[in-house]
């Protein structure tokens, strides 16, 4: 028995096979059609997430910078962040401790008593009361 190839050619060559089903390129083409969509949503997590990384790093400086070491290498664009928070923070901090010290350099008395100002007379005896006593 000879194999005719006008039939196999009419069982092959005019008959298309179906594509194989790929998951992952479905999911591509899904996400592609409704992409708006996913943007806006993602674009709103990104911004809380950095938004409350920030905060937590500026009035939380330690977990701010705990949060920059478990995202620096998974979340590196959110894991920037908190660190920029907590750098604020210390900045300031700083700041005002150096403010401090140059200021207790250039003038070493207490700032109290830069000003003439008393509460008290120095001699009770000397103090006059302003109304008379019944």
């Amino acid at each position: 028995m000879t194999a005719n190839p006008e039939s196999s050619f009419e069982r092959f060559g005019k008959r298309e096979f179906p594509q194989p089903k790929n998951a992952f390129l479905d999911f591509g083409r899904e996400l592609a059609a409704r992409g708006e969509e996913v943007r806006k949503t993602n674009i709103a997590i990104l911004i809380f997430w950095r938004v409350f990384g920030f905060l937590i790093g500026f009035f939380l400086p330690m977990v701010g910078m705990g949060l920059y070491v478990l995202w620096r290498h998974d979340r590196p664009k959110d894991a920037k962040y908190p660190a920029l928070g907590t750098s604020i923070t210390l900045f300031i901090v700083v700041s005002y401790c150096l403010f401090i010290i140059i200021e207790y350099v250039l003038f070493p008395t207490p700032f109290i008593q830069r000003f003439p100002i008393q509460i008290f007379p120095e001699s009770t005896r000397d103090f006059v009361i302003p109304y008379p006593l019944p």
